[in-house]
């Protein structure tokens, strides 16, 4: 391999970002970055030369964590084959043991089949021809949401709402911060990955006057699995009013930060340029060099992607939220996140146009699966409330009150018949129309000796009513989730009141 080429700086595809083929790890961007040394400690030295060129080109060319993951199972092709020239033979051994997922072995075919084509040596035409006439199955996209995953798949809407619910009362609590609930909000909202969510700028959140006295609330959303390079392709979603007004208090919060470390206000362009979620450990080390006007350019002072996911499970194991079908911790992850949009969308009669439109596809190739999913959802949906619920999950958040004593600063909460059921710590400003809601509040203290049995039936009967009457699912489901949270606590209530009478005996 000619010297010069180990020397000279290459662009990467995310502009910013720059790597030379001596170096033992390429930064493509803010998220990836490629272990080169991993290959070279293991790689055929007469398969170096065309190995570093390849990706090189692969590296200007194709997304930063395609290029990673190219890169990783090629490793495994070399530590599992060793090979001294890349021919049929190693590539049939390669496909009878480790090439098995489908997945490891495309990445393997489209290095290996550019490498040929850009004329490197180490490949055998054999080899080529092989790739070329080898069938890989497409991996079965979307059977998570086929077979109703109860881990993986779309969530169902008690537990939809029910992380939603952990998200503000983690808030409440001060567990999480306002940046920390834009992001778990956004991914809740839009569906949208959490690299696409990390690269939004606070220009992209607007507000459009639609007439004299309404206006949409529009975010733009870069594009991110087209080949597309940083924020080549924006596509606009419309949120609601409380979305949009809680992401306009990050985006202040975001400027103020840039603005404090520059000592100075920003202009128009900066403001603009600023990233919605600011990497504070970026920011801290660009002001430290005297770097602060990489800010805004390209990805560098964006927040990682991968906080967003550590965010989305924080809060779900820190609030304890459960799933209804498991009884066991909701396990949660943007992508089931991005099934349940999907999923809602089917369900509202949406076509696989729209879907792809709001999983920002850019054909309908896999949106089918919604639709077929939302006929087998209605014709099989799950009855978990009532005589039949065997489960109870955590919906109930607060504590049983043994005393039966509203304390100081405290509010009475009353059934629907007057009576005192409990007490309310907290939410003074609280607009909820009471007591159905407080059974799935943190702040609400139930009574032990407290009639909740009598709410429980008014709502399996209000339950019914609303299905006699409209003969929707969805719509009689609304109460499921209250329903359960009641039941716990009859159930907790009972428990206690037995152990009391044993104590008594």
């Amino acid at each position: 391999m000619n010297g010069d080429d180990n020397e000279s700086t290459y662009e990467a595809k995310t502009k910013g970002y720059y790597f030379s083929l001596s170096d033992e790890t390429w930064r493509l961007s803010r998220n990836a970055t490629v272990n080169i040394k991993s290959v070279k400690d293991a790689i055929n030295k007469e398969l170096l030369g065309g190995y570093l060129k390849t990706l090189k080109h692969l590296a200007c060319e194709l997304s930063p964590a395609s290029v990673k993951l190219i890169n990783n199972n090629f490793r495994r092709f070399i530590v599992n084959v060793k090979p001294e020239r890349i021919d049929e033979f190693s590539l049939v051994r390669f496909r009878g043991s480790d090439g098995k997922n489908n997945n490891i072995m495309s990445s393997v075919r489209i290095l290996i089949k550019k490498w040929y084509e850009l004329g490197y040596s180490g490949i055998d035409e054999g080899a080529y021809v092989f790739l070329c006439k080898l069938i890989i199955p497409d991996n079965k996209k979307g059977e998570v949401v086929r077979r109703r995953d109860q881990v993986k798949g779309p969530f169902t809407d008690i537990e939809l709402q029910s992380f939603l619910e952990a998200c503000y009362r983690a808030y409440d609590k001060e567990k999480i911060d306002i940046t920390q609930l834009a992001m778990t909000l956004l991914i809740s909202a839009t569906g949208r990955r959490p690299l696409q969510i990390s690269q939004m700028k606070v220009s992209d959140i607007r507000r459009l006057k639609v007439n004299e006295n309404n206006y949409s609330y529009v975010i733009s959303i870069p594009r991110i699995k087209q080949g597309l390079g940083f924020r080549e392709v924006c596509r606009s979603y419309q949120v609601t009013k409380d979305l949009y007004d809680l992401l306009c208090k990050q985006c202040d919060l975001s400027v103020k930060e840039i603005s404090s470390a520059l000592g100075r206000e920003l202009n128009d362009r900066e403001v603009g340029s600023t990233p919605l979620f600011i990497s504070m450990l970026k920011l801290r080390m660009f002001k430290k060099n005297n770097e602060l006007s990489k800010v805004f350019v390209s990805d560098k002072a964006h927040e990682y992607s991968v906080k967003i996911n550590k965010t989305l499970r924080f809060i779900a194991e820190t609030e304890n939220v459960f799933s209804e079908r498991t009884n066991e911790r909701l396990n949660v992850s943007s992508r089931r996140f991005r099934y349940t949009v999907g999923t809602r969308a089917a369900r509202e009669c949406a076509s696989e146009l729209v879907i792809a439109e709001l999983l920002d596809h850019s054909t309908t190739q896999y949106t089918g699966i919604y639709v077929e999913f939302n006929a087998d959802h209605v014709a099989r949906i799950d009855q978990a409330v009532g005589n039949h619920m065997q489960k109870y999950s955590s919906f109930f958040q607060g504590e049983i009150q043994v005393d039966n004593l509203v304390k100081k600063n405290e509010l009475a909460v009353r059934n629907l018949a007057g009576e005192v059921t409990g007490a309310c710590d907290g939410c003074k400003s609280c607009q909820a129309n009471v007591p159905v809601p407080c059974y799935t509040c943190h702040h609400f203290r139930p009574f032990v000796d407290a009639p909740h049995m009598e709410l429980r039936n008014h709502l399996l009967k209000q339950r019914e009513r609303v299905m006699t009457n409209t003969q929707d699912t969805t719509i009689s489901k609304t109460l499921d989730r209250t329903i359960m949270a009641v039941e716990e606590v009859v159930k907790k209530c009972e428990t206690l009141k037995l152990q009391r009478s044993k104590r008594h005996e």
